[in-house]
């Protein structure tokens, strides 16, 4: 079982690695940083950290049921 700490530090690598390859591509692409491409990157980052919290908390319920 993943703690909660680990997940972050993973979330905050992976959100790391997709900001600078979507504004890496937002630079190369029209020369200058687009606001569309950081409320793109703000929600599909903050997208994954749900799913992940989601899952945690699903894995953890089901551990109850499957103890009891």
């Amino acid at each position: 079982m993943m703690k909660a700490s680990k997940l972050i530090k993973l979330w905050l690598m992976v959100t790391a690695f997709w900001g600078v390859f979507i504004f890496g591509y937002s630079i190369g692409k029209d020369g200058s940083l687009s606001s569309y491409y950081l409320y793109f990157w703000l929600l599909t980052s903050f997208t994954i950290f749900v799913i992940c919290w989601l899952t945690i908390l699903l894995m953890r319920s089901y551990r109850r049921q499957v103890n009891t």
